[in-house]
């Protein structure tokens, strides 16, 4: 399910609790405080929430695994495919072998794939783990869940958020993604073939 189906499902309130139930399965990574139906569609509302898509998105800022600092702000020019993971999180690691082939298709294009851990292994075990698996796109430590916070969210994952070459959120989805699939990999071609509004942010963009 794409972020904009899920902003449909939140406007039609009588089909809310069907749309949920189906997310269950898909979602799976959440810390189990679901006791009742009411329970139940109260907890997955608030992890529909998230950023509206078209408006700014809020600087992040975090260090990779090899210690350099990555700022968002830094990254305009480019488009950006932020994706929040763990390695206990099984939905997440379905996600990966897309993430790295959209990774391999579009870097040459101008996509930057970034993997956001929330895991509190340290880096040399997910390193490891990202390397048993050939994944070569970078990622970032976020153990408080930082990313979450700025862009409004509770806590929960996976979840991918795409920002354009202006730093405006394109769109975004909450529990397990195929970003390989027809749909989302033509939303992704299209925002890297926009040109960016500001003629020096695409300058900016290419010099890193």
């Amino acid at each position: 399910m794409t972020g904009r189906a899920m902003l449909a499902a939140r406007r039609q309130p009588p089909l809310l609790a069907a749309v949920l139930l189906g997310l269950l399965a898909s979602f799976g990574c959440d810390d189990g405080r679901l006791n009742n139906s009411s329970a139940f569609t109260r907890y997955w509302e608030e992890r529909i929430a998230g950023p509206t898509p078209g408006t700014l998105a809020p600087e992040y800022s975090a260090l990779t695994l090899d210690g350099d600092s990555l700022r968002l702000s830094e990254l305009r020019g480019q488009v950006v495919l932020l994706n929040a993971w763990a390695t206990w999180c099984a939905p997440c690691v379905r996600e990966m072998p897309a993430l790295q082939a959209v990774h391999d298709r579009y870097a040459e294009q101008g996509l930057r794939v970034i993997g956001v851990s929330v895991d509190w292994l340290d880096d040399e075990q997910i390193r490891a783990f990202l390397d048993e698996r050939g994944l070569s796109y970078p990622v970032v430590r976020d153990r408080q869940h930082r990313l979450e916070q700025q862009f409004g969210w509770s806590k929960g994952i996976p979840k991918t958020l795409l920002i354009d070459r202006d730093g405006i959120v394109a769109a975004y989805w909450i529990g397990y993604t195929d970003v390989t699939s027809p749909e989302i990999d033509a939303l992704i071609a299209d925002v890297l073939a926009r040109a960016p509004a500001d003629e020096s942010v695409a300058t900016h963009g290419q010099a890193r």
